[in-house]
């Protein structure tokens, strides 16, 4: 029997509609859907590629922590933010990154958001579409990120210095 575009067709709609659901997968990504607005999925978006390294189940129950902590409206949250010494009550800390890397990827965030609206705009500043690809424009993102954040040695396990050859696999997730 020929595979016709029509079985084909059939055949992917058939695992569509088995699939999509919440409960289909533990793919961190699906926590993009507890948040309403584009702007928090974006930034939600950032913190779950920032820390998707490890155990999937750790990393979801990480991720809603910080929903828990921000509540659902992570943008006005990190808009908003101000460093203080309330942080020290709460636990970030995530294999290898500290309770600081994280309220400093926070404080960075929001430093962003005052100045590009978002951090599509941060990447944009640095995008050029004559480049051969993102890379110089990463580059430029993770950079000003970490230089806002004036993070420790294992920040940069949440956002990697681009020009020392890394995969940037997580920050391609983002993108």
């Amino acid at each position: 029997m020929a595979i016709t575009i029509n079985i084909t067709k059939q055949l992917l709609n058939s695992y569509y509609v088995k699939y999509n659901n919440h409960s289909s997968s533990k793919d961190p990504i699906w926590n993009l859907n507890k948040v309403k607005t584009k702007s928090c999925k974006e930034i939600l978006a950032f913190i779950i590629s920032c820390y998707c390294y490890g155990n999937i189940t750790q990393i979801n129950k990480f991720i809603e922590k910080v929903l828990d902590f921000t509540s659902p409206d992570i943008y006005k949250f990190i808009l908003y933010y101000k460093r203080s010494r309330k942080e020290i009550n709460h636990d970030f800390r995530y294999r290898f990154n500290t309770n600081q890397d994280f309220f400093d990827l926070i404080y960075a965030i929001s430093v962003i958001l005052k100045k590009y609206s978002s951090l599509k705009g941060l990447f944009l500043k640095y995008y050029d579409q004559n480049d051969e690809n993102v890379i110089k424009a990463l580059n430029g993102f993770t950079t000003e990120i970490r230089n806002i954040a004036k993070g420790s040695k294992s920040f940069e396990y949440l956002v990697p210095v681009v020009s020392r050859q890394s995969t940037c696999k997580r920050l391609f997730l983002f993108l």
